[in-house]
């Protein structure tokens, strides 16, 4: 732990009384005092958390050719974000595979602003400085502050510090100032929920999260429920349903591409994808249910009726919200329909599972109006 680096709430997790571990080389919570993983997972569904996302890697890339330059390196177009805007995106090498998933947006004269997973963003950052032209300035915020806040009554608290946030939709963004600081303000997350992510000079992070958790509404919340909440709501983790060996397709991330790149884009790997949009890849990511309570984990073997093979779980969690075990995995594409039976083998034993429609819980993003 004492080599581990610390984010600009470190001092806040222990006064918050955080269980601390090591996660992507940070000393992170992976639960606080007071109930655990599972008490804070429900309170997020039914009121607001507070999650330090320090360790995720920010960057802001400015210049005239920055968009389309970015968007060779991607199958998504970055060129087609309005300004304020932002959209989820994908860096593909020259198989198809994932290099890593990223949130992309455009804010205006400040340039590309991206939100890299922390454990790719070091090699992220090669790739882009590798692949952009001298043009591109390219500008790691390092050791500012990233804080999201998730949950229904996200908005709520948010807009007592920073009001203009209630104007938000999902995937726009707006700058705002903090004790005079410039400061970012992006409505999205990764919990399925409503909810905002904070980028702060590292100075003013930690003041800004103790006046957010002030709010009746909002606690804190660590790993272990950053984690069951994405899995709920059917979103990939890089390392688990995303790798260099996985394509856009196969993760059933095709929404990514726009059609106009699906076919003759100019990106890595996008003859590939072009052929597996086509002619369908050879396995898919699925939901499935075990069918009583065992959890499936990552790595279990996935079999069908005649216990042959058909692929691996990469996630899985008792749900608190459904109270079910739920499981993401990879299957060969003749056993992926909703319905179908397979098997996971876990410690020798199999469970019965159901291939299920994902998300496992309805999102809840506010795309206008009202969530």
């Amino acid at each position: 732990m004492a080599d581990m680096h610390k984010t600009p709430l470190n001092d806040l997790h222990d006064e918050w009384g955080g269980k601390m571990t090591g996660f992507a080389g940070y000393r992170l919570p992976l639960s606080y005092a007071g109930g655990g993983f599972i008490a804070e997972h429900t309170h997020t569904r039914e009121n607001a958390s507070l999650f330090d996302v320090s360790h995720m890697g920010q960057v802001l890339i400015s210049g005239e050719d920055a968009a389309a330059a970015l968007s060779r390196l991607t199958p998504g177009d970055i060129g087609a974000i309005p300004e304020g805007g932002a959209k989820y995106m994908l860096l593909t090498n020259d198989n198809g595979g994932v290099l890593d998933d990223f949130i992309a947006a455009n804010d205006g004269k400040h340039g590309i602003f991206i939100v890299f997973n922390a454990s790719r963003k070091h090699a992220d950052l090669a790739h882009v400085r590798k692949n952009l032209p001298n043009s591109c300035k390219i500008s790691e915020l390092s050791g500012w502050g990233l804080i999201a806040l998730q949950g229904p009554r996200a908005e709520e608290a948010a807009a007592d510090i920073v009001p203009d946030t209630a104007n938000l939709n999902f995937m726009q963004c707006a700058y705002f100032s903090f004790n005079g600081a410039e400061c970012r303000a992006a409505r999205g997350g990764y919990t399925g929920e409503d909810g905002f992510e904070f980028s702060l000079p590292a100075e003013c992070a930690a003041e800004f999260a103790r006046k957010l958790a002030k709010h009746p509404a909002v606690k804190p919340a660590g790993l272990g429920a950053r984690d069951s909440l994405r899995l709920e709501a059917g979103l990939c983790l890089y390392g688990n349903e995303l790798t260099e060996d996985t394509t856009p397709v196969e993760a059933g991330l095709t929404w990514t591409i726009p059609k106009a790149r699906r076919e003759g884009g100019d990106f890595a790997g996008s003859e590939i994808i072009a052929r597996q949009i086509r002619e369908g890849p050879p396995r898919r990511l699925r939901g499935f249910r075990p069918h009583g309570r065992q959890v499936v984990r990552a790595g279990a073997p996935l079999l069908n009726a005649a216990g042959e093979s058909v692929g691996a779980a990469t996630s899985g969690v008792h749900s608190p919200c459904l109270q079910t075990a739920v499981a993401m995995g990879y299957v060969r594409a003749d056993c992926a329909a909703e319905g179908t039976m397979i098997s996971a083998e876990v410690r020798g034993e199999k469970t019965e599972c159901e291939i299920v429609r994902m998300p496992f819980i309805k999102h809840q993003y506010k795309t206008g109006g009202k969530p």
